[in-house]
């Protein structure tokens, strides 16, 4: 068995880094699109909150209040065809992410009065 010397764990914790920047990089784009996208919402009276912290719920990516109510934005930066089945997210058969609705409703309660 060959073992990898310090170099090459080295340049394989790189890509490794590389990478999970270039996912970072796509999701911040993804949500400077959608946040440009709700200010046209801004423009109709409904006050838009951008990376919102919510202590022990994480960070929201967006929060538009309007006359209807308060509404939580989840923003998702994938690339093909998405469908959802009522829990889950899938690109093909493959699941994109554990929980986003529940991620959605537990960041919904989190601005549910008086947390937001």
């Amino acid at each position: 068995m060959r073992q990898r010397g310090a170099g090459e764990g080295a340049y394989r914790r790189s890509q490794d880094l590389m990478r999970q920047a270039n996912r970072w990089l796509q999701g911040a784009r993804g949500e400077q699109q959608v946040g440009s996208t709700l200010q046209a919402l801004e423009r109709e009276g409904w006050p838009v909150l951008h990376d919102v912290v919510a202590p022990g719920h994480g960070n929201i990516d967006h929060v538009a209040v309007g006359p209807p109510g308060v509404f939580v934005i989840e923003t998702k930066s994938h690339s093909g065809s998405i469908r959802c089945d009522g829990r889950q997210l899938y690109r093909g058969r493959r699941p994109l992410e554990r929980d986003p609705l529940g991620q959605v409703r537990r960041h919904g309660n989190a601005c549910s009065p008086p947390s937001c």
